[in-house]
């Protein structure tokens, strides 16, 4: 009996000081994926591939303003934010005055 006790002790024992040497290093895991998970992503596009998807064509309309286009360059990029996502959109100053006049009629159909 008092070996099984004996036993009993030093397997918990075991357990207990396997499980304090294993908790760092699985807190550095997950502290790793989440540091992944979080990473920036980032894509590039041209205009023509971003306004195939309405999802970015409609944040394009929310967070791009017309001062881009007080430089008159023959090539623009903006950056907007989409699903947690950075965009670089690039496109030419005729596609960018063209996509300002949609804007502008998006804007009033869609006001509150």
């Amino acid at each position: 009996m008092k070996t099984s006790k004996l036993a009993m002790i030093a397997s918990i024992l075991a357990i207990a000081v396997m499980s304090i040497s294993v908790a760092p290093n699985a807190n550095a895991k997950e502290k790793e994926v989440k540091k992944r998970n979080t990473a920036e992503r980032v894509a590039h596009m041209s205009y023509d591939q971003a306004t195939q998807n309405s999802g970015i064509l409609i944040a394009m309309y929310e967070q791009i303003d017309d001062y881009i286009l007080s430089h008159n360059w023959p090539y623009y990029t903006v950056r907007i934010n989409y699903m947690g996502s950075k965009l670089y959109i690039q496109g030419t100053y005729q596609q960018w005055y063209e996509f300002f006049l949609e804007r502008e009629m998006y804007m009033r159909t869609h006001q509150q």
